[in-house]
């Protein structure tokens, strides 16, 4: 396959989508893999990175409303991966926490996502590799700037 001479934003975009597709766990055929949304799976995640977070937690992760993020919650705890509690300092403010059905599915999302790329990448000369994981570092710390 010849190297692209020019890169397009629309071109990146689609590749992109179809990552995005692939390693959520929509895009596999896993039966043994949680069917989560992509905005579950990143909830989940959250909660784990910072157990006992506030549901406004959510909000900043996902980049949605407290109603939005209520609406997830509310549809992860009916399923059986979250629970909250509500705050012993301030009544008003509900902790997050994952119960032991959320992190097993997310530590089975992990591991199986991070094999597939791992199987995709060492098809990859390492320099290659690298870069592709740096030129990723920088689009996220860019677009983290751009958003502050």
């Amino acid at each position: 396959m010849a190297q692209q001479d020019r890169w397009s934003s629309s071109t990146v975009y689609d590749h992109l989508l179809v990552l995005a597709w692939h390693f959520s766990t929509l895009g596999t055929d896993q039966p043994e893999l949680p069917s989560l949304s992509f905005a579950e799976f990143l909830t989940l995640r959250g909660i784990q990175q910072a157990p006992e977070c506030p549901v406004r937690a959510v909000c900043a992760t996902l980049g949605v409303t407290k109603s939005g993020a209520s609406r997830i919650v509310k549809r992860l705890e009916k399923k059986g991966y979250v629970t909250t509690a509500t705050d012993a300092v301030d009544g008003r403010v509900k902790r997050l926490a994952l119960t032991s059905l959320g992190t097993h599915s997310i530590d089975t999302i992990s591991a199986y996502q991070s094999d597939k790329l791992e199987r995709l990448l060492v098809e990859l000369p390492d320099d290659a590799a690298c870069e592709f994981d740096n030129n990723l570092r920088m689009i996220v710390d860019n677009l983290h700037r751009q958003q502050s």
